[in-house]
Order: C-alpha cells, then sequence, then structure tokens
C-alpha cells in the first residue's frame, strides 16, 4: 500500500488536504526507498553560506527533499548566488515528469555571478504520484548545493485514478 500526503494553499486563508492512498501503483522502487533531505537552509528565500553537497560523493543517490510543514522541490527557474546556504545555487533546468511511474532525465544548473548556467549535471527525476524523487550526484564544484522551493501542489496518477493540478492556483479536481 502506498500513501502520502499532500498539502496545498488556494489563498493565504484557505489549505486543503489530500491523501493518496493507492494499491495498485506500480511505482518504481526508488518512490519506496530513498533518503529525505530536511534542510531548511536549503530554501531559495534562506541566506548563502559556504555549504557544499559532499553527501553524494560515494554514487548518484534517490532523496525527497522536504520541510517541516510540507514537500518541497528544485526549483525549475533560475535561482540566484549567494541563497539557500551556498554561494552556488542549483536549479532544475530540465521538464518534470508530469505522470506517476515516469523517469525524466534533465539538467541541473549552477548560478554563480552573472551566469545561472554556470556548471551543469545530469540527474534523473520521478514522479511518485504526489511528490518527486531525484537522483542526484555530487555537484561539479564545493560551495554548490541543489536549492528547494515549496512544492506546487500536484498528483497525476496513471490510468486517470486521480488528477490534481494546482501549478498557478488553478484546476483543481
Amino acid at each position: 500500500m502506498y500513501i502520502d500526503f499532500l498539502f496545498f494553499t488556494i489563498n493565504e486563508y484557505t489549505m486543503f488536504f489530500f491523501c493518496l492512498i493507492a494499491n495498485d501503483l506500480n511505482l518504481p522502487s526508488q518512490c519506496h526507498s530513498y533518503s529525505v533531505i530536511q534542510d531548511e537552509s536549503r530554501n531559495i528565500n534562506d541566506i548563502g553560506s559556504n555549504a557544499c553537497d559532499t553527501m553524494f560523493l560515494s554514487a548518484p543517490t534517490w532523496v525527497r527533499f522536504v520541510s517541516q510543514s510540507s514537500t518541497t522541490e528544485l526549483p525549475t527557474s533560475p535561482t540566484n548566488p549567494n541563497q539557500c546556504g551556498t554561494q552556488v545555487t542549483g536549479w532544475y533546468a530540465g521538464i518534470l515528469p508530469t505522470i506517476a511511474q515516469t523517469i525524466n532525465n534533465g539538467q541541473v544548473c549552477f548560478s554563480w555571478g552573472t551566469n545561472n548556467c554556470q556548471w551543469s549535471n545530469t540527474i534523473s527525476v520521478t514522479n511518485c504520484g504526489s511528490f518527486y524523487v531525484y537522483q542526484l550526484t555530487v555537484p561539479p564544484v564545493c560551495s554548490a548545493r541543489y536549492c528547494t522551493v515549496v512544492a506546487k501542489s500536484f498528483v497525476t496518477v496513471k490510468n486517470s485514478i486521480l488528477s490534481v493540478h494546482d501549478r498557478s492556483n488553478q484546476d483543481l479536481f
């Protein structure tokens, strides 16, 4: 059985709670076996520092980003340097998979100075139904790390079991 919880805000006063329970989803193994990274300093609104993502030195690792109150994900637009606890900030420049059970490969760009893609590496992203997991490798330079933003609500389940989208507070249910 697969159970996941999804919180999202429609406006500043209304918060929805959604629980996805699915017995018949044949999700890839990385949707059940991943490392959780809960680090508030990764948020793009946090100040910069000198943190490096050295945890990925040994091998590519499947990770899910979370915060104390929600699921987080890699930003999908350029980040500014000197934020999210580091100097060189990582953001996903690829296309996120929109269907559960699918995997996309894409590029993570690392912003430095005035170049929003000074360095890059290739990662894999899996749609696990109500969250993403990322297969990450060590960034190309130290003082670089993967940044996060609060996840925009989405649930897309294969075979149209359920579809909830809110990338711009629209098309809910």
